[in-house]
Formats: C-alpha cells, sequence, structure tokens
C-alpha cells in the first residue's frame, strides 16, 4: 500500500555510458509506428513558424539533406527522465507512438538536455566525441528550436547552434 523510492541513489547521478547502452539495446526494437523522416521534419518547421529564430532555412535544408528511419526510440530522453539506481538507469515518461521515433535523435536529446539543462560539459563532451552518428549537431539544434517553442529563452542558443552547423 506503500510507495517507496529507497532504489534511488542519493547523489542523483546516472552514467551517461549505460544510459547509451540502453539506447543501443532499445533501438533493436521493432519501432512503435511507422512514420516517415519527413514527420520530423515538418515537426520541427512547425516550432520554427512559432519562434523568431534566425537561420531556420538553413536547419530545415540541413533537415531535408537527412534520413533517419524509424526506431524504438524513448522519445524525449531528457536527464529528468533518468532515474539513477542500484542496478542501474530506469528510464521513465517516454513519448511512445506519437512522433516520429528514432535512437539517434534520443542522443540528440540527451545531449542537449546535458549541456544546457544539466550544465554537464564534461559528460556532454564524453558522450558527444564516443558517438559518430551523422547529423547529430543538426538534431541537437532542432532539440533547442523544439525547446524553444515552450522556453523562449532557448531562441539565443538554438540560433547559435544553427549559426555552427
Amino acid at each position: 500500500d506503500t510507495f517507496t523510492m529507497e532504489f534511488i541513489e542519493k547523489d542523483g547521478e546516472f552514467n551517461v555510458f549505460e544510459v547509451l547502452e540502453l539506447v543501443e539495446k532499445y533501438s533493436r526494437y521493432e519501432p512503435l509506428n511507422l512514420l516517415g523522416w519527413d514527420a520530423y521534419v515538418s515537426r520541427i518547421e512547425a516550432h520554427l513558424i512559432n519562434n523568431t529564430i534566425s537561420g531556420g532555412k538553413k536547419l530545415l535544408n540541413r533537415l531535408r539533406g537527412m534520413v533517419l528511419y524509424p526506431t524504438f526510440a524513448h522519445g524525449d530522453l531528457s536527464c529528468i527522465n533518468i532515474i539513477p539506481t542500484r542496478t542501474g538507469p530506469r528510464l521513465i515518461d517516454p513519448l511512445y507512438g506519437s512522433n516520429f521515433g528514432n535512437y539517434v535523435l534520443d542522443y540528440a536529446k540527451l545531449l542537449f538536455s546535458l549541456k544546457f539543462y544539466k550544465n554537464d560539459i564534461g559528460n556532454f563532451n564524453l558522450l558527444r566525441m564516443q558517438l559518430e552518428e551523422e547529423g547529430l549537431d543538426v538534431l541537437i539544434a532542432s532539440e533547442a528550436v523544439r525547446v524553444a517553442t515552450y522556453n523562449k529563452h532557448f531562441n539565443f542558443i538554438a540560433e547559435n547552434l544553427i549559426n555552427e552547423l
């Protein structure tokens, strides 16, 4: 009858490489929907319409030059959705099935979260060097655009990330 949180470690830190292992493991599962890459590009385009971010055309051109295929994905892999436990990290609050999903997008969201929410530049740099996915920087910039829709102070970050592409 009681809910307990005893399994959560005290420091609240998780091992980014253990999270990476989970994402890689889950990427081999069947996708929950077959929405295509164009659905994701359209979603970012809609976010750009609702923001005053310069460089939107540049970002969209880069996105349109990429192709990702649907895979199983968490969908919202930010630091707040990772609970460290004694037996390893647990991923919570997924966005399964309602949007285009791909494990590389999960990497981009995690990287964005580490750097801009948690200010964990050390783990950001370690993880970014480990991941050799093409277009990852474009997807990190796309994540900034998505976040800026809900929090306008991220417009500046999105503009800088787009300019660096």
